[in-house]
């Protein structure tokens, strides 16, 4: 099954490519970090990593594929989750000022609640160039083997549904001393069953991103509650029935060539299982190198 699933996306990523007429410019970034767990009763350690590919042409398509792997150690047991996720999307810039984008995350692993999971998504954005944007993001995730409390007994399939409008400006545009972009983005979640916690969740996230000659720089936060979110475009899917309650990070990205980079990026999360009060944490601290072909 893997190794169809692997053929098939790379196949979309291929044939997605290759419908645009013309030569393009690939690029690719590998990422790499490990999994620290804090005061977690559940989770012991683990690792991530994986590979995004871009391929663009000109100024109005873009597609990008991932293949990423997960693992994860538990306490108490002798089960090690073992994850691959594959991600295939689509941009379009062809209409002025809009941006259109959908794709689909693909969810193989050995934990039988969440296996085989599906993600599809959509993101419409109206933007004026280094002046703001606005725009909706849209995410519809189905864990077919998911159990749940259905009053009657334990069944199984969930959908988890999830939207996030959000706003973005360029405070600063200047360049002598570089530019400042603010992003502000609700996240609207809401699960179709009951699994442990509530069904509605409500949250919301900040960015701040400063560029200046061949530094990236960026923090970013959110706040309020999240139960299976989606995140980073669809890329990121948290399959688990933690619920999280704040997150805050640190980004840097040097390009040391013009057709190379080089970011580590810090972040905590923070969550806790169905039934505990106790507050746990993940810590990344996730090294990535891009290249450009």
């Amino acid at each position: 099954m893997l190794k169809k699933a692997l053929v098939l996306a790379l196949a979309g990523f291929t044939a997605s490519s290759l419908a645009v007429e013309g030569t393009g410019r690939f690029d690719i970034v590998t990422s790499f970090t490990p999994l620290i767990y804090k005061d977690s009763p559940v989770k012991k350690s683990g690792y991530y990593m994986g590979t995004h590919l871009y391929y663009t042409h000109g100024k109005e398509h873009v597609t990008e594929f991932s293949a990423d792997y997960l693992t994860i150690k538990y306490r108490n047991t002798n089960f090690k989750l073992r994850q691959y996720d594959f991600t295939l999307s689509y941009t379009n810039y062809s209409l002025s000022n809009y941006k259109l984008r959908g794709g689909l995350h693909y969810i193989i692993n050995n934990d039988d609640a969440t296996d085989n999971a599906v993600t599809v998504f959509g993101e419409l954005l109206y933007y004026v160039p280094l002046s703001w944007n606005a725009g909706l993001e849209a995410y519809v995730t189905y864990y077919p083997d998911h159990p749940y409390n259905s009053g009657f007994g334990t069944d199984k399939g969930i959908y988890v549904y999830q939207l996030n409008p959000k706003v973005g400006a360029y405070v600063k545009e200047n360049m002598g001393t570089g530019s400042l972009y603010l992003e502000l983005k609700p996240y609207f979640i809401r699960v179709s069953r009951d699994v442990g916690w509530d069904k509605n969740h409500f949250s919301v996230e900040f960015t701040a991103t400063y560029s200046y000659q061949k530094w990236v720089l960026s923090g970013f936060g959110y706040i309020g509650t999240q139960l299976f979110p989606v995140r980073y475009g669809g890329f990121v899917v948290y399959n688990f029935a933690e619920k999280r309650t704040s997150g805050y990070g640190l980004s840097a990205k040097y390009i040391f060539h013009p057709k190379a980079s080089v970011s580590l990026t810090l972040f905590q999360d923070n969550f806790k299982y169905p039934g505990e009060d106790k507050t746990s944490s993940l810590t990344t601290t996730l090294l990535s190198l891009g290249y450009t072909f």
